[in-house]
Parts: structure tokens; C-alpha cells; sequence
């Protein structure tokens, strides 16, 4: 995983900081089936995933900061099931906001 934060304002005294990451690594996918009535379920080591984000934090006062982040994943799974495996691609959207606090 790789991150990367700029203030605009040179210094460290900037109020805004803009906020970017990249990651890719394994899996660990839990499958879980029903086929003709046999059910399965494991958890199992799974393909790559990769992973996108971007952001900003805002310093509000002193240490205080409010933060936002748009997070992508993507993966490609192969999975076991009862007779065989199932296969798919799986996207998520994530949204991130919140107050933090530096010590």
C-alpha cells in the first residue's frame, strides 16, 4: 500500500490537505452455498484485490479535523461450491467522513 498527503498551504500550518492511496493485496473471501439442497461454506484464500482512494482533511482547530474519503475495490473471486466452483467480479463504492483528532 502506498499513501500520499499535500497540504495546499505550504508549512505544516495549512488547514487543507489533500489525501491519496493505492493498495493491492490477497484475499481471504468466505463462500458460502446452497445447490439442489447441499449447503458449503468455507472460507478460502482468494485471488488479488486492489484498492483506490482519494480525499481531503480539513483542519477545523488545534488537532481537530474533519475528514473525507471516496474508497474503490475491485476483485475478481473464484469460490467452491457443491460440484464444482462459482466465479465473479465484485466492485464496491465506499464513502468515509468523520471528525478526527491528532495527538
Amino acid at each position: 500500500n502506498v499513501a500520499a498527503r499535500h497540504r495546499i498551504k505550504r508549512g505544516t500550518n495549512g488547514r487543507l490537505a489533500l489525501i491519496a492511496r493505492a493498495g493491492l493485496g490477497p484475499t481471504l473471501p468466505h463462500t458460502e452455498s446452497r445447490i439442489d439442497g447441499e449447503a458449503q461454506e468455507q472460507y478460502e484464500l482468494g485471488r488479488r484485490a486492489w484498492q483506490a482512494s482519494g480525499g481531503a482533511e480539513l483542519r477545523l482547530w488545534r488537532g481537530m479535523f474533519f475528514l473525507g474519503e471516496y474508497k474503490f475495490t475491485r476483485t475478481s473471486q473464484r469460490g467452491k461450491v457443491p460440484l464444482g466452483t462459482a466465479e465473479s467480479v465484485f466492485r464496491t463504492h465506499h464513502g468515509v467522513f468523520g471528525v478526527g483528532y491528532d495527538f
